[in-house]
């Protein structure tokens, strides 16, 4: 059974404990274990670390717990939960195996054994000893499809390497064209042209992860991220306004509603949108 549950943990160390999290919820985390097999817990970034998370209770089938950076909570969750049920129910996966169809478009996952880990995994390591805790990263691809070892990763400090890197051999890089089909497209009562161009993190362009975050410019552009990576950091995207309203139609409503100058955010794709001025 998936687990459903995420819980937050602050990121440090205790002192002398190995243990980044609160002591007191071991009661509970065997509790969420027992009725839905393994649960998710996630890691906000810190200062200068960036924000992870990972399984706890796959100890108790033998199996490796999971850790997965730089992702949204809830695209994460969702990673983690395929993967450990997958992995629950008897599917093996060979040390640096790619793993094709965890995230939408051609962005390929690979799995891979963790010899060093830079931060703790505080609720496993506690229910079940450090020692006894196996652990495999899931390694995730950059916007063109290069893995986390390859020198030109666009956003290597969101991911860590917790394994030794191939000797050889790098993901083949997913194709980025877009064909622009003519044709009518319902934008609803968004008054714009569907073939607008718009700016997008490479991950939305693809359709890997859902916009989190709008911004209606002052000069009247748009750009989308995930809320994970910067349209002002890693290069963006220029692609029709048509092919996101396709994916979400919702994002149609908000930005009817959402004035030059002004800013969304949500936490998850089915969360509320938050709505404040640029720059607040």
């Amino acid at each position: 059974m998936l687990s459903r549950i995420v819980q937050r943990l602050r990121r440090g160390r205790a002192a002398g404990s190995g243990c980044s999290c609160d002591c007191s919820g071991a009661e509970e985390w065997r509790r969420i274990i027992a009725d839905h097999g393994w649960m998710v817990m996630a890691v906000p970034e810190g200062e200068g670390a960036p924000g992870f998370s990972h399984t706890v209770g796959l100890t108790e089938r033998r199996l490796p717990e999971v850790i997965v950076y730089g992702l949204a909570p809830d695209v994460a969750l969702q990673l983690l939960n395929d993967v450990a049920g997958r992995m629950a129910a008897g599917e093996e996966f060979a040390d640096g195996q790619p793993i094709a169809g965890l995230l939408r478009g051609d962005h390929v996952l690979s799995l891979h054994d963790a010899i060093r880990l830079t931060d703790p995994l505080g609720a496993a390591f506690q229910l079940y000893g450090e020692e006894d805790v196996r652990v495999r990263q899931l390694a995730v691809p950059d916007r063109e499809g290069r893995p986390p070892w390859d020198p030109r990763y666009a956003v290597p400090h969101l991911q860590p390497v917790l394994f030794d890197p191939p000797a050889t051999g790098t993901f083949d890089p997913p194709a980025t064209g877009r064909t622009c089909a003519d044709g009518d497209h319902d934008l609803g009562d968004l008054d714009l042209d569907p073939h607008l161009g718009v700016l997008a993190t490479g991950w939305v362009a693809d359709g890997a992860l859902p916009v989190l975050g709008v911004q209606h410019h002052d000069d009247g552009d748009w750009s989308f991220t995930d809320q994970v990576h910067d349209v002002d950091v890693e290069p963006a995207r220029i692609l029709c306004l048509h092919h996101l309203l396709d994916r979400d139609p919702s994002l149609a409503a908000l930005m009817a509603s959402l004035g030059a100058g002004w800013t969304a955010h949500r936490h998850a794709l089915a969360a509320e949108w938050e709505v404040r001025p640029a720059g607040a």
